[in-house]
């Protein structure tokens, strides 16, 4: 890559567990690093990310921080509670980012499997694209279910199963994010606050095993597979 933008990686770590069953999915330990490290560790090693900015729930700061000592995460810029949504929480995040910020690359904290290499493929789509997203082609056939029957069924070829990371150009986001409170929709993911804002999102195939931790079972597939660094 000649081009080396300063490029602010956004961890979100700010939900609440709840289909864990009571399991802190962030705290829970495979290859004796805890969920939320073995994240972290994917952009403070990536020789293309300049810093680090945490958000995390409000009773977990400490927790993290101390998570980010222990392991001597030089990136981190600051760890910081979240709000109430993702997109609060990302908004939060952007005011403790560095003005020298090119681009934000948003990523789930309990998606621990990410690798180098699509990290670095999704940077390159996303100075190219302004926009860039990881993710995966759909293999089961979709179906659209209103009150219990099947109105449709979309063409598969055309269906991406979305992941993180998401990157995007500084203003552009800033803009997407500010522009979200003009809207009542549930934000499920940040390549929809792009999207709305009529901007074409580019998106980089990435690698099934790049789940995010949502539920027990998922700890034991983590366990199972390996991401490198």
């Amino acid at each position: 890559m000649s081009y080396k933008p300063f490029i602010t990686a956004i961890i979100a770590a700010a939900g609440t567990s709840s289909r864990m069953q009571g399991i802190n999915k962030l705290m829970f330990k495979f290859d004796d690093m805890e969920v939320i490290a073995h994240t972290i560790s994917k952009f403070n090693n990536n020789d293309n990310i300049t810093e680090i900015i945490i958000s995390t729930q409000e009773n977990s700061v400490e927790e993290i921080r101390g998570i980010v000592e222990k392991y001597g995460f030089s990136k981190v810029k600051a760890v910081i509670a979240g709000g109430d949504t993702r997109a609060q929480s990302i908004k939060n995040a952007l005011t403790a980012a560095t003005d020298k910020t090119d681009y934000f690359a948003i990523h789930d904290g309990a998606r621990p499997l990410t690798t180098k290499s699509v990290i670095n493929k999704t940077i390159s789509a996303a100075i190219e694209h302004r926009a860039a997203v990881a993710g995966v082609k759909v293999k089961d056939t979709i179906k659209i279910v209103n009150n219990g029957f099947i109105d449709s069924t979309p063409e598969r070829s055309t269906l991406w199963a979305v992941h993180t990371p998401q990157i995007f150009e500084r203003q552009l986001y800033i803009d997407a994010v500010n522009n979200a409170e003009n809207y009542q929709k549930e934000i499920t993911d940040d390549s929809m606050l792009v999207e709305m804002l009529g901007v074409k999102v580019f998106m980089v195939e990435d690698e099934y095993a790049n789940i995010k931790i949502t539920t027990p079972d998922d700890l034991k597939i983590v366990e199972q597979l390996k991401g490198d660094n």
